[in-house]
């Protein structure tokens, strides 16, 4: 592994930028569980009981395969989940993230025009299949987000062509798990990225630089808020900082509640495609080129490890 230290924001501002134990992930983390990123995308496992997973360890999804990878943090491979995909795979259909529910369950956000949302039980190694109509999303990798709260998962729905003019559907899918049951809300906006802050709230982000925060449970619409840099990702934490990466600077932005960047964190690598937030304030970062990066909320400075593949998600 190696370590690096960071530089002070300001000399990056040239520079246009467009989820108790727990266990390092790629991409999405709800509270009270674990979550993964992709490109990578990466989740942490963050379980405060007894799971197949290992607290500390992160999850690992790669574009257009259809596996996760468990990691240690010192980047040795522990474990290999094949992720099927339950209807026609015409080549475009693969995870897009993941993210470790409160119950310890593996959630994969698994397709692209016609997703999936298919749950994995580590206890049992089986799979339940979810869909909704109209859910589908723009086939750019990097894109498509889930989250996790309490019996809900949240994915990104966005306007696609298809399915008898059903994917024109935009919004958030949340799908209840006790009935599996789904409800489309905020669709008049079309996201690219969403996450469980640690402060209770669903941070949902579009692609031009806005991010909607929303109560989980009565979907209701609280705050807006504006990044002052474009990100493809976000992670948020318990006192609503906003944490993001660019896909085409090599920069991890800290964001105040105002969406105002008050720190950042050169990795010296572009092409980050997911990050994650664990309970305690460690941060992982997935990348296009298969790097794996580890900081923390400080972003004093970070480590990396590299999976032997290319476009990594947690």
């Amino acid at each position: 592994m190696q370590s690096h230290h960071k530089v002070d924001w300001r000399v990056l501002k040239g520079f246009g930028l467009h989820r108790n134990g727990s266990a390092l992930g790629l991409r999405k983390v709800a509270p009270r569980s674990a979550s993964v990123l992709a490109m990578l995308f990466v989740t942490l496992v963050q379980l405060a009981y007894a799971s197949p997973f290992t607290p500390g360890n992160i999850l690992v999804s790669v574009y257009d395969r259809a596996v996760v990878y468990e990691y240690t943090p010192s980047g040795v491979r522990v474990q290999t989940i094949p992720v099927p995909y339950p209807g026609v795979n015409y080549g475009s259909e693969y995870v897009r993230d993941l993210v470790v529910g409160p119950d310890g369950n593996l959630h994969v956000y698994n397709g692209t025009f016609d997703p999936y949302l298919s749950t994995y039980n580590p206890y049992t190694s089986t799979w339940v299949h979810r869909t909704y109509p109209g859910w589908s999303t723009a086939n750019v990798v990097g894109i498509g987000g889930i989250t996790a709260y309490q019996q809900f998962v949240y994915v990104t729905d966005m306007f696609t062509f298809g399915n008898g003019g059903q994917d024109v559907a935009r919004g958030i899918v949340r799908f209840n798990l006790a009935d599996s049951s789904g409800v489309r809300f905020a669709d008049t906006i079309e996201f690219i990225d969403l996450v469980l802050g640690w402060d209770g709230l669903l941070y949902a982000l579009d692609a031009t630089q806005r991010v909607y925060v929303y109560d989980p449970v009565n979907l209701n619409l609280l705050r807006r808020i504006t990044l002052s840099r474009s990100v493809r990702a976000i992670a948020v934490n318990a006192a609503g900082e906003i944490f993001g990466v660019p896909l085409f600077d090599p920069v991890i932005y800290r964001f105040n509640q105002n969406g105002t960047v008050v720190d950042s964190l050169n990795t010296g690598f572009n092409y980050m495609t997911d990050i994650d937030l664990s309970v305690d304030g460690k941060i992982v970062v997935g990348s296009w080129f298969g790097n794996v990066f580890l900081t923390d909320e400080s972003l004093d400075q970070f480590s990396r490890f590299f999976i032997g593949e290319e476009r990594t998600l947690f």
